[in-house]
């Protein structure tokens, strides 16, 4: 991170530390200082992994047991009824101590030896795998286990389902007994890391060492697949409110890619899609981080005749810049377009969509039609036939400063209206299905946590997100594992027959030790095998026929101890790292090979040879066998057998342009024998079409979470730190909170209707989020009201768990018009967004007002609708009243209507939002950054986020003070309210909150002599700087 301020802080990380993942940590300073995360999701997984880092200077006492971590109360007195873990420390000894749901017992191991280190980082790890063991790990070495091999071991203490439940960080069940010290990068997995480790005193392999990092930075939590249930980063992203500190739960944030400018980028699959195409369009999301030009953004294209297009930043005025579009017209001279007035504003996010149509270019910033500059060179008619590859990122050798999320190509030209769809106000699209065109994007790269760190190669895999049938495969993790592979015994789905073909889809991460094809000729074996990696006279089955990978060439044999081998060029085999799909064919006369829709061998290779018989039963294997076991970082997807030698255009079908299909449509079905899906090692084993189900044998493969595409992309230079949290899709780091209203007399006072421009308006528009503690509630959600009973007034309430809107006009005798969503369509306990759009322009009655509950039009019912004004009731220049959440003010100092729930991120719009615009401050039910609404708000209050407790309030002054993040009028709550009040807050779950002495220190693992402000304000920060 840079520079930041959060809240009444600046954080100043030391220049050489701000791409570090954590450069400050929450220190515990006194006995009772802890944090607290209420309805922890233990619930979601019976296994867990929780990981750490601790600094303290009494971590070997030896006079008494303190705890880094707990989970609920217990006492040792009343086993019987304990629920409940923590994990302490004793005389540089760490200790696990559970106890089981309603257990007689009391369960806890220690780590043999004295392994804590006092005034150091320490990492820790807790690792729970359900119906197997408990393991602790330290500073990447195992140092306790808890299993069958332990003294008094009993099966029931590792079948117990931890619930959901409150958590504590730097103490456990006993307040009195909690570190004194530093915790940082707290992170909490609903599954065991995976580990080979077997023994106290090992070395962890897998994600239990790579959660540890590389001895001198910290990994990223979200780069791990599946990502973390609670991340809390104690100390980054941390804000004080006053009373406590804020921790929220980072699992659930916005995370983008973030690159250097120097080394970083990421290569996706070939282009060949925009092939002699006349049209088409591009999407991107990127912020750079300082004007400069030469800053290549994304490209295909290597000048002067490689690719299809590239964009680069140019033409820099202060701290805008614009952006030229390079396009390949085949004649050898730059030929290129510029968008004009620098519409781009550094260290902010934008979108660009450019499109391409006969000649014509067209380019749309933020959703609008931007002007461009006239195109130097010869426009080109159509796109060029080219075997590039995508670059995001980069132009050559020209890389980007910042950073990138959600990219996508056509192969259509855009609308207008569809570039503006796409902007989405400020957010990306999150769904294929929303993306304008859907049936045309040809790639999509989202660019986020959804994507997979493989710690294997060091570098990202980049998921394409049009992969319309599979996003995971069978993966062989590591090599000489005789007994590690899937296999299909005794199949006899040829047998006797004179043709026949195999297909199958693969990733490998070294051509000598990938695991291929197999099938048999006249032979009593076959396998789909491991590397050409034994003596020929190893196995010798007259007969039998291998395809197997040696030094990037493919290898096909047949006869007797090999007799026969055909080698294919290295180039046939695909990239590393990338998906490829092989096919291999037997007409009864030849064998042939195909990679990726192409029949393979060229120069000092050969495509078939000959290979007469009929085929024979045997075994067919992915990912090694007995005899040939070297295959390893290996990923397999839909292997399939066929009863006849498919053509050309049959395997072009299963090619599909580089992404597998569903076979069941395939035109030649009917020849389809077995197709193993792969996807996982359950269902993804059987034989969808034959009855020859699949066998796993061996306990290391895995599943992974990446799609099946050819288009997928690799980064290069990448670590988990570079996907960093952004602003990009919430409004802030520290936006997931609420305050809660007891019910009684709690309430926030917004200030003067009429300072907020709402009365005597005649459009208007209300936003906000709600909770109900309970189903048949009351109360006043927001809104003011002039005294009397048939007089003037806006509010919306809660009468016995239903909501009404009501309007009320200056001078009414005959009662207000209502519109009202019944109770039963407001569960409690459930977030609620409501948006009240009022447009006294149109004719009285039904059509003034509309009520949006979740982002679609309610159905609600309206009662005298007649008396819906033409503008909003104000106090005709005197004696106005204040807009309040929480009660309603009966005009004469009195309240009325207490509600009793949460409230959050509520807003006024001096216009009647349309359907679309309410959609996406719905936002799927996550508040969104309403700074980034088009029409913005003329007010808008987090209600938690972004608010000050103030402990000791005087006069007028209020317990908090919610900022107005748009306007002036910052909200105040009653003096009745607490700083407990703030919950969690809508699309949000097990944030954490920090006792009221815990405090933030400039320190972190491999991080330190970071700065922190005292009392310097955001307006502070000035621009003039010493020549």
């Amino acid at each position: 991170m840079s520079t930041e301020f959060f809240n009444n802080q600046w954080r100043m990380p030391n220049e050489k530390n701000q791409s570090k993942q954590a450069n400050y940590s929450l220190e515990a300073l006194s006995q009772g200082d802890f944090v607290t995360v209420d309805d922890f999701p233990f619930g979601s997984s019976q296994s867990f992994t929780i990981s750490f880092w601790v600094y303290g200077a009494d971590l070997v006492n030896a006079s008494l047991t303190k705890s880094f971590i707990g989970t609920e109360y217990y006492s040792p007195s009343s086993p019987s009824t304990q629920f409940g873990f923590a994990l302490n420390f004793n005389s540089g000894k760490i200790q696990f101590y559970s106890s089981p749901i309603n257990g007689s017992r009391i369960n806890n191991f220690y780590t043999a030896d004295n392994v804590l280190i006092e005034n150091a980082w320490n990492h820790i790890v807790l690792r729970y795998n359900y119906g197997t063991d408990y393991r602790i790990y330290h500073n990447n070495t195992l140092k306790a286990v808890y299993d069958s091999n332990y003294p008094n071991f009993q099966q029931a203490d590792v079948e117990v389902q931890y619930n959901t439940q409150t958590l504590w960080m730097y103490r456990g069940s006993y307040v009195t007994y909690n570190l004194i010290g530093k915790m940082a990068e707290f992170s909490c997995f609903g599954y065991a890391l995976t580990d080979t480790a077997t023994s106290a005193g090992q070395t962890p392999t897998g994600q239990v060492a790579a959660i540890y990092g590389d001895g001198s930075s910290l990994p990223n939590p979200m780069s791990f697949s599946p990502k973390p249930i609670a991340y809390y980063q104690l100390g980054d992203q941390s804000v004080y409110n006053g009373a406590n500190y804020l921790v929220p739960n980072n699992s659930l944030k916005d995370y983008v890619f973030d690159f250097d400018g120097v080394s970083q980028f990421i290569t996706a699959g070939p282009t060949s899609y925009l092939n002699n195409l006349t049209e088409m369009s591009l999407s991107i999301w990127f912020n750079l981080e300082t004007a400069a030009i030469n800053k290549g953004l994304i490209s295909d294209y290597t000048f002067p005749s490689t690719g299809h297009f590239a964009l680069v930043s140019k033409d820099v005025l202060g701290n805008n810049y614009s952006l030229r579009l390079f396009l390949n017209d085949g004649s050898g001279t730059e030929s290129s377009i510029e968008i004009d007035n620098k519409p781009f504003t550094a260290g902010k996010w934008h979108n660009l969509v450019m499109t391409y149509a006969s000649s014509t270019i067209n380019f749309y910033v933020d959703g609008q039609a931007a002007a461009s500059s006239a195109y130097v060179g010869t426009t080109p008619s159509s796109f060029a036939n080219s075997t590039s590859t995508l670059n995001i990122g980069k132009y050559s050798s020209l890389e980007w400063d910042g950073q990138i999320t959600s990219t996508a190509t056509w192969n259509t030209a855009l609308t207008p209206a569809q570039a503006t769809t796409l902007y989405n106000n400020g957010i990306p699209l999150q769904t294929l299905a929303s993306i304008p065109q859907s049936s045309n994007v040809k790639a999509w790269y989202k660019l986020n946590d959804n994507d997979t760190y493989n710690s294997s190669i060091d570098e990202w895999e980049i998921n394409q997100n049009t992969a319309p049938y599979q996003s995971s495969s069978y993966v062989r993790p590591i090599p000489n594992q005789t007994t590690e592979y899937v296999n299909v015994a005794n199949f006899a789905g040829l047998t006797g027959a004179s043709a026949g073909s195999w297909s199958f889809w693969y990733n490998t991460q070294d051509f000598n030790s990938i695991s291929i094809n197999g099938s048999w000729v006249n032979g009593t074996q076959a396998r789909w095998v491991g590397p050409y990696g034994v003596p020929h006279t190893a196995y010798t089955n007259t007969g039998e026929f291998r395809v197997t990978t040696s030094n990037g060439t493919f290898k096909t044999s047949e006869g007797a101890n090999f007799g026969r081998t055909v080698f294919l060029d290295a180039p046939a085999a695909g990239q590393l790292n990338k998906w490829a799909h092989f096919v291999c064919t037997y007409d009864g006369s030849n064998l042939r090979a195909y990679v990726n829709g192409e029949q393979v061998g060229t120069g000092t290779g050969v495509t078939e040879f000959a290979a007469t018989g009929t085929l024979s039963t045997g075994n067919i294997s992915f990912g090694g066998s007995y005899y040939f076991n070297n295959a390893y970082n290996v990923k397999f997807s839909n292997g399939s057998v066929w009863s006849k030698t498919l053509t050309l255009a049959d395997i072009g079908e299963i090619y599909n342009n580089g992404q597998p299909k569903s076979l069941s449509s395939h035109s030649a079905v009917s020849n389809l024998v077995s197709w193993w899906t792969l996807e996982n090692l359950t269902t993804g084993l059987v034989d969808s079409i034959g009855g020859y189900n699949a066998t796993l044998f061996g306990s290391n493969s895995k599943v992974s979470t990446s799609s099946v595409s050819l288009l997928n992309g690799t980064s290069s230079g990448m670590s988990t730190s570079n996907l960093a949290q952004s602003n990009l899709s919430f409004s802030s780091g520290y936006s997931p909170y609420a305050l809660s209203l007891d019910g009684v007399d709690d309430k926030i006072d917004f200030g003067l209707e009429s300072s907020l421009n709402i009365g005597g308006a005649s459009k208007c528009s209300n936003s906000f989020w709600f909770k109900k503690d309970i189903q048949n509630n009351g109360g006043c959600l927001w809104g003011y009201n002039y005294g009397n009973a048939s007089g003037a007034g806006y509010y919306f309430w809660l009468n016995s768990g239903s909501l009404t809107i009501a309007v009320g006009k200056n001078g009414l005798t005959s009662g207000f018009g209502n519109f009202q969503i019944l109770s039963s369509e407001l569960p409690a306990g459930i977030w609620q967004n409501i948006v009240v759009v009022f447009d006294g322009t149109l004719a009285s009655g039904d059509d003034r007002i509309k009520v949006y509950r979740n982002g679609n039009l309610s159905g609600g019912t309206y009662s005298n609708s007649s008396n819906f004004p033409a503008t909003l009731p104000d106090g005709n220049g005197a004696n106005n009243r204040n807009v309040y959440s929480g009660q309603l003010e009966l005009g004469n100092g009195t309240f009325t209507y207490s509600f009793n729930g949460q409230i959050s991120n509520a807003a006024i719009w001096n216009t009647d939002l349309s359907q679309s615009e309410v959609t996406e401050i719905y936002n799927s039910g996550v508040p969104s950054n309403l700074n980034t609404l088009t029409p913005k708000p003329t007010s808008w209050w987090q209600l938690g986020s972004n608010s000050s407790f103030n402990a000791n309030p005087t006069g007028t002054e209020g317990s908090w003070t919610c900022l107005d993040e748009i306007g002036t009028n910052n909200g105040v709550g009653s003096n009745t309210m607490t700083n407990d009040d703030i919950v969690n807050g809508p699309g949000y779950s097990s944030n954490g909150l920090g006792s009221s002495t815990i405090d933030i220190v400039g320190d972190a693992p491999y991080s330190a002599a970071n700065g922190l402000s005292e009392n310097i304000d955001v307006l502070d920060r000035v621009t003039d700087v010493p020549s």
